[in-house]
């Protein structure tokens, strides 16, 4: 994907295998940060969107075939299981299954595994644009899957079908539970976290280089946030919690204040831009200005124990899933629009790997059920607009199709003009205008008015403000 693709990159990858361990901060995070893509040069995809109803299958790719595992002696092969996550370069296209098997797969044909050894399980994949490589979070039996371990490989070698060239990072950090490593892309800095003396390293994507460290047994969780910022939560007192805002680059104070609390658990903590959003077991979410510390709110009735929020930091909102349901909001709480005819076909944490937001962050592509139909004869992928509400495209919205019967992860290069769909059943579906056969009677019409001065080959026009910058 590109190089904002993750909003808050988070690999936090002790989900799904930890002792203790939850799995839905984690989960959540690092697929609420892997759809936010940002503005780069080339091709929108525009074109590509406009025809998303002529769309057909290109290419089916599945993770369980036979003859790998006869090749490649992966035990995780033995059994299907679902796609969770989709990463895409390029050219290059790598699917992810709950397992733990991380397949490339690039013009048609698989290229390689980027498991290097039979006893390594891929929990989380990141495509770093900086260096053109691709980075996974591993676990291996030889330690009980009891550490994180992180790899850097580059697209080049993961095209010749030599995953095992990939260089190993952070090998100085001790990553065992409670520990984690979190991504972030906007701000191009990873986060770990080594338990062991509860300490925090703040790094360059780039090449990977320590920026600085933090050690302070107070603090209760580092995230990467605003493009120049880093929100610091401090274990909470009795009635309220002291968060401070650094600077990304050398961890100066921006901003320390003290957030007064209820009684109630913080289910929520989030910093977008120079607005600190937080949320606490049922009640709304409370949004402070950390310049000015004014507050405003989320008023009842609006937004309903939302599932997860997306930070649009190019246009200064937020996207809120709960109930599924998507709306946009803005940075003072007020709810901007609802999306029509769309209803996701699930919430939580299983929805987020269900939604695609485009570079400019003014479409989403979700899979949405279908109204009053058997959910066996599975969902849409609607492409809806982020700035009117409506539904402006959708595949399959007529007879049902068998390739998005039970959809689990999708994704779209804007590059390629290609939609990547993962199955339950460890399938990958490759949907482009290729895969329409020769003759078909469909006519591609375009699905949605472009802004003045763009054209269907140039990026629609972002909007003229920009997110405030932290001095």
């Amino acid at each position: 994907m590109h190089s904002r693709k993750r909003e808050r990159s988070v690999v936090e990858a002790w989900r799904r295998h930890s002792p203790g361990g939850s799995s839905r901060g984690a989960i959540l995070q690092a697929l609420a940060a892997r759809e936010i893509a940002p503005a780069r040069a080339g091709p929108s995809g525009a074109a590509a969107w406009g025809s998303l109803a002529c769309f057909g299958v290109e290419s089916e790719f599945d993770m369980h075939d036979p003859e790998a595992l006869r090749l490649f002696r992966l035990p995780q092969l033995r059994r299907r299981s679902k796609v969770i996550e989709i990463v895409c370069s390029d050219d290059v296209v790598v699917a992810l299954t709950l397992s733990g098997v991380a397949c490339a797969f690039k013009d048609g044909r698989r290229v390689a595994f980027l498991n290097v050894t039979p006893d390594e399980m891929v929990r989380s994949v990141l495509f770093n644009r900086r260096s053109a490589s691709f980075v996974t979070v591993s676990t291996y039996r030889a330690d009980h899957f009891s550490s994180l371990h992180c790899r850097s490989t580059l697209v080049e070698w993961v095209r010749r079908g030599e995953p095992e060239a990939g260089l190993p990072i952070f090998q100085q950090e001790e990553l065992r539970w409670p520990g984690f490593v979190e991504f972030d892309e906007v701000s191009c800095r990873a986060v770990t976290f080594s338990a062991a003396d509860r300490t925090y390293g703040i790094w360059e994507l780039a090449n990977f280089s320590l920026l600085f460290r933090l050690r302070d047994p107070e603090i209760a969780e580092v995230k990467a946030a605003a493009r120049n910022a880093l929100l610091v939560v401090h274990r909470r007192k009795a009635d309220a919690m002291r968060v401070q805002v650094l600077s990304i680059a050398d961890g100066t104070s921006l901003h320390d204040l003290e957030h007064p609390l209820s009684a109630a658990r913080v289910s929520r903590i989030e910093l977008f831009d120079d607005r600190l959003l937080v949320q606490q077991e049922g009640g709304p979410i409370r949004i402070t200005d950390v310049r000015t510390r004014a507050t405003f709110q989320v008023a009842a009735g609006q937004l309903q124990a939302p599932s997860s929020t997306l930070h649009l930091y190019e246009r200064s909102l937020f996207l809120a899933v709960s109930q599924r349901a998507l709306a946009v909001f803005s940075l003072q709480g007020d709810r901007l629009l609802g999306l029509e005819d769309h209803t996701l076909w699930c919430d939580g944490e299983s929805a987020m790997s269900n939604l695609y937001v485009t570079t400019a962050q003014d479409f989403v592509l979700s899979y949405c059920a279908r109204p009053n139909t058997d959910r066996r004869a599975g969902g849409t992928i609607n492409v809806s607009s982020l700035r009117t509400g409506e539904c402006v495209a959708k595949l399959a919205a007529g007879a049902p199709l068998p390739e998005l019967a039970d959809v689990t992860a999708l994704s779209f290069s804007e590059a390629r003009s290609e939609l990547y769909v993962g199955s339950r059943k460890g399938s990958l579906f490759v949907w482009s205008l290729f895969g329409v056969a020769a003759g078909d009677s469909r006519e591609a019409k375009p699905a949605w008015p472009l802004d003045e001065g763009a054209t269907p080959h140039s990026p629609t026009p972002s909007p003229p403000h920009s997110p405030p910058t932290f001095p």
